[in-house]
C-alpha cells in the first residue's frame, strides 16, 4: 500500500480474509475500497467489520467505529459519524482518533467551541501534525488566534519528526517554509509512493511556484480514483494556478460536494477560489494558459 501497489495489496488482503475473516482484515479491505473511490463499498465492509468488534479488543474496535465515522462524515451523515465517534470512545476512553473525528464532525456542523474542546484533548494525547493542525485551525475559526499560534509553534518545532508528509502539506497550505515542505514531501516519496504522498509533492511544488510540475504530480495523485476532498481541492487549486479554469471548476466542485471533510480554513479558501473562478470565467479573454 505504501508503495502505491494497491492491486497487489488487495490480493494479499483478500487472502487474509479467506484464511481468517476478522476485524483487521475487513478494515483493510474497506480502506482499499475507499481508496479506489468506492465509498459505499467501504461503508458496507466496515459495517461487517464492526460486527466482529469486541471489548476484548477495545482499541481495534474503537478504530473500526472511528473508520466508520470517517466514511459516514464523507457520505454527509454527520450525526451517524458523531455516534460512531462516541461508540469508539466507549470502547477506548480518550482514544485520540475518535476524539479527532468527533472534533472534525462538530466543526463540520458549525459547533466550533464544542469541536475545539474535543480537539484539544485529542492533540494533548497525540502530538501529531494532523491533530495540531486541526486544533490550530479550529482555534482560529473560534477567534482564539493567540492560542492557535501557540499550537502552531509546537507544530513547527516537532512536525518534521512526527509526520513529515502531513507537516509538508501543512507548511505548503500555510505558506511557511515552502522549500522545506518540498524537501520533506520528496523525501517521503522515496519511502512511499501512494496517492497522498504524490499529492503532498504536488502541493509543495505549487507552494514553490512550480505549477507545471505540480500539475504532473496532481494528475498522478488521481490514479486510483480516490474520492477525497483535500485531493480534489489541491488538484483544483493547481489547475487554477495553471490557468486551466475548466479543470479547476471540475475539481473544486468535486471538493465542494464533500467539503464537510475539509478544515474550516480550507473551506474558506475553496469559497474564495470559486469567487476568483467566476471572475475569470466572466472575462472574455480567459482561456487555458500555456
Amino acid at each position: 500500500m505504501d508503495q502505491g501497489r494497491v492491486d497487489e495489496a488487495v490480493a494479499f488482503y483478500q487472502k487474509m480474509i479467506d484464511l481468517r475473516p476478522d476485524l483487521q482484515g475487513y478494515l483493510r479491505i474497506a480502506h482499499v475500497r475507499w481508496l479506489k473511490g468506492d465509498l459505499d463499498g467501504a461503508r458496507e465492509v466496515t459495517r461487517i467489520a464492526i460486527t466482529a468488534s469486541s471489548p476484548r479488543e477495545s482499541e481495534a474496535s474503537a478504530w473500526a467505529y472511528t473508520r466508520s465515522g470517517i466514511y459516514e462524515l464523507q457520505a454527509g451523515n454527520a450525526e451517524a459519524a458523531l455516534r460512531s465517534a462516541e461508540i469508539a470512545l466507549q470502547f477506548a476512553e480518550h482514544y485520540p482518533p475518535a476524539l479527532l473525528l468527533r472534533g472534525r464532525v462538530l466543526l463540520a456542523q458549525g459547533k466550533v467551541l464544542e469541536g475545539v474542546k474535543s480537539l484539544q484533548e485529542a492533540a494533548t494525547r497525540a502530538s501529531l501534525p494532523e491533530y495540531q493542525w486541526t486544533l490550530a485551525d479550529a482555534l482560529r475559526e473560534a477567534g482564539r488566534t493567540s492560542e492557535a499560534e501557540q499550537v502552531e509553534s509546537g507544530l513547527l518545532t516537532s512536525g518534521a519528526n512526527n509526520d513529515p508528509r502531513t507537516f509538508a502539506v501543512y507548511l505548503a497550505t500555510r505558506g511557511y517554509r515552502s522549500e522545506q515542505a518540498l524537501a520533506l514531501a520528496q523525501a517521503e516519496l522515496n519511502a512511499r509512493a501512494d496517492v497522498f504522498t504524490l499529492d503532498a509533492v504536488a502541493w509543495a511544488l505549487k507552494a514553490n511556484g512550480r505549477n507545471a510540475e505540480a500539475r504532473e504530480y496532481a494528475q498522478k495523485s488521481r490514479r486510483e480514483g480516490t474520492r477525497d476532498s483535500r485531493l480534489f481541492y489541491h488538484v483544483g487549486s493547481i489547475a487554477m494556478a495553471i490557468g486551466d479554469y475548466a479543470a479547476a471548476r471540475e475539481w473544486l466542485q468535486r471538493a465542494d460536494e464533500i467539503k464537510q471533510t475539509l478544515l474550516p480554513s480550507e473551506r474558506h479558501d475553496l469559497h474564495r477560489q470559486f469567487i476568483a473562478l467566476r471572475e475569470q470565467e466572466q472575462t472574455p479573454s480567459t482561456g487555458r494558459s500555456n
